[in-house]
């Protein structure tokens, strides 16, 4: 039986945080799927989505006043709340907006 030095180094809960392969793969498959217009939207969603999880699942369990994992996952929450902010925001405009509140595409630039 071989071990992974990296992962033995590890506490047994980052340990038990790492990327799972198999899972991986098949989120990468859903990706590679996707038109490149519904990919971040896609990826935005599956990230608000899984940030959720990971504070309901830590709500249920935490008992500790200053909590770093609380912090972190504040924060994290906070920046899921300003991207739906921005994104949610309702607007009139032309195809061709590049009003401050959308967020520029990686590869093509502002787009509604």
């Amino acid at each position: 039986m071989t071990t992974n030095t990296t992962t033995a180094l590890l506490p047994a809960a980052v340990a038990r945080m790492q990327p799972r392969r198999d899972t991986e793969a098949s989120f990468a498959d859903v990706l590679a799927d996707v038109r490149l217009s519904d990919y971040w939207p896609l990826l935005a969603d599956t990230l608000t989505c899984a940030v959720g999880a990971i504070r309901a699942a830590h709500a249920g369990e935490c008992r500790r006043r200053d909590c770093a994992t609380c912090a972190a996952i504040a924060d994290a929450a906070t920046w899921v709340q300003a991207h739906t902010e921005l994104n949610d925001t309702a607007c009139g405009c032309n195809p061709g907006c590049a009003h401050r509140h959308h967020i520029p595409h990686p590869t093509r630039g502002f787009q509604p």
